[in-house]
């Protein structure tokens, strides 16, 4: 059961980078200063990062949230 739901899991897991070079594999998902990260967002990230380690072991998988020098209000 548990594999099936990882399974389920993976059909919808996208990912903003993929890096692969034969040796490891990367997962990105990259989270700019506006998009929202609230308590949700952030377990959901959690979830599809753990749902892709235990699918591939030996990937790694990073967040990354970008966040401007400078504040950019523009109304």
């Amino acid at each position: 059961m548990k594999e099936n739901r990882i399974a389920e899991l993976n059909e919808v897991i996208r990912f903003d980078v993929i890096s692969d070079n034969g040796k490891r594999k990367i997962y990105v998902e990259l989270k700019n200063k506006h998009n929202t990260m609230n308590s949700s967002s952030s377990q959901k990230n959690y979830m599809r990062m753990q749902a892709k380690l235990l699918e591939e072991p030996t990937c790694e998988c990073f967040l990354v949230e970008v966040i401007a020098r400078k504040s950019q209000d523009i109304v």
